[in-house]
């Protein structure tokens, strides 16, 4: 049983290593407003290796790095992915880069393409949070905001109700 176990870890290995390997950035948006959210994300696909961020120059991290990552057996073809995402907010305006990440893995280094990103002036205060996904649509989070803590609903009594 050891043996077979081995073999297929070997196996498992060997066809990790022949598939290609793909390392890519987004960004939730290319324009936003001074002292708005947006999100990062450096994806690797069929890759082991080691991450390195860039340097968010121009840019607060508000959060990250957040990961994630899926590994997917079909019918003897085996893939994996990774993410890690940011939520970075400009502390500048105009024209910022956000430089290429970079990732090892073997003897291989591998970076994505630098990504522009148009930040204007905010006179009126806005805040625009232009994340990843239609579930971040309507994001409120006290950790993401200024201002007072969310109010508390109470809960509905049923023993207090008269009928």
């Amino acid at each position: 049983m050891k043996y077979l176990s081995l073999i297929c870890l070997l196996c498992l290995q060997f066809q990790l290593s022949a598939q290609e390997v793909n390392f890519k950035a987004e960004i939730s948006t290319d324009s936003i407003l001074i002292g708005s959210f947006l999100e990062v994300r450096f994806i690797i696909e069929n890759g082991a290796g080691d991450f390195e961020e860039p340097s968010f120059d121009g840019f607060e991290i508000v959060s990250g790095p957040n990961t994630s990552s899926s590994f997917n057996m079909t019918n003897g073809k085996v893939s994996q992915k990774a993410s890690y995402t940011f939520v970075i907010t400009p502390v500048k305006e105009g024209l910022i880069y956000i430089d290429p990440a970079s990732f090892k893995t073997g003897d291989k280094i591998i970076e994505t393409e630098p990504l522009s990103l148009m930040v204007y002036p905010n006179p009126a205060g806005i805040e625009e949070h232009k994340l990843f996904g239609k579930e971040n649509e309507n994001f409120d989070n006290f950790f993401f905001r200024q201002g007072k803590p969310p109010v508390k609903k109470k809960k509905f009594d049923q023993k207090k109700r008269k009928i």
